[in-house]
C-alpha cells in the first residue's frame, strides 16, 4: 500500500557520492516501506490537497498500537527494529522519527557507523522533528552539552542531513535552509513555532549501538537495504 510518495528531493543526481547515497536511502525508506504519515496527511487535508475522510478513532488506535514499541528505540534497538518492521507491515504507518531511525540503520548496514539522529529546533522552540546526519569523511560528529541538551557540531560541506520524511538530503548548512520552504509547502505555519529569527539548529543528538551480529542478520533478512 503506497499512499503517497514523500521523496521529493530536487537533487537526486548529486555529484557528491555521499549525498547520492543519502538520496538513495530517502528513496529506499519511502518506497521499500510503504506507509503514510498522519501529520503530513492531516496537513494535506488542511491545505485542501486531499479531501479523504479519516476516522479519528481508527487513526488513534493505530498510533496507540504503533507507539507501544517506540520506548525501545534507543534503550534496546536490537529488539526495536523487528517490532518496527512488524508494525509497518501491519499498519503501514510511521512518522519522521521512524524514518530517521531507518536511515540510520541503513547507513550502518552499509558501513557508515558515524551516523546519528537529532531533533530539529526552530528559534527558541523545542521542535520535535527528527532527522539523520553523518560526516562524509567518516569522522564522528562532535557533540557538546549545553543547558542539558546534546548539540551536534555541524561542519559546512562535511556534515550531511538525511531526512526521508521531508525528502531532504544535502549538506547540513544547505539542508537547514530548505526546511523554510518545506514547512510552508507541507505543514501549517504554526507547526514549528517561533520562526521569527529564521534560524534552525539541532539538539538531542544520539547514535544507536547496533552490534555487527544484528546488522548481519538484517542484511540477510533484508538484502534490499544494502546499497
Amino acid at each position: 500500500m503506497k499512499v503517497f510518495n514523500q521523496y521529493n528531493s530536487p537533487m537526486f543526481n548529486s555529484r557528491c557520492p555521499e549525498i547520492k547515497l543519502g538520496q538513495d536511502i530517502c528513496h529506499k525508506v519511502n518506497c521499500d516501506f510503504p506507509h503514510y504519515s498522519l501529520y503530513k496527511f492531516r496537513a494535506m487535508i488542511d491545505k485542501g490537497i486531499s479531501r479523504r475522510i479519516v476516522k479519528p478513532k481508527a487513526i488513534m488506535d493505530i498510533i496507540s498500537k504503533h507507539n507501544d514499541i517506540n520506548a525501545d528505540n534507543y534503550t534496546n534497538p536490537v529488539s526495536y527494529f523487528p517490532s518496527l518492521f512488524d508494525s509497518i507491515k501491519k499498519y503501514h504507518y510511521f512518522n519522521c522519527h521512524e524514518s530517521a531511525l531507518l536511515a540510520e540503520l541503513i547507513l550502518k548496514i552499509n558501513g557508515i557507523k558515524n551516523s546519528y539522529t537529532a531533533c530539529l529546533r526552530d528559534g527558541k522552540a523545542k521542535g520535535n522533528h527528527i532527522l539523520c546526519l553523518f560526516n562524509r569523511d567518516g569522522s564522528k560528529i562532535a557533540i557538546r552539552e549545553e543547558n542539558g541538551e546534546l548539540i551536534p557540531q555541524i561542519e559546512n560541506n562535511k556534515t550531511i542531513i538525511i531526512d526521508p520524511w521531508a525528502g531532504i538530503c544535502d549538506f547540513a548548512n544547505n539542508a537547514l535552509k530548505e526546511y523554510h520552504s518545506f514547512w510552508d509547502k507541507c505543514l501549517k505555519p504554526n507547526v514549528m513555532a517561533d520562526r521569527a529569527d529564521g534560524k534552525y539548529n539541532l539538539i538531542k543528538a544520539c547514535s544507536m549501538d547496533l552490534p555487527e551480529e544484528f546488522l548481519d542478520t538484517v542484511k540477510k533478512n533484508c538484502p534490499n537495504l544494502q546499497l
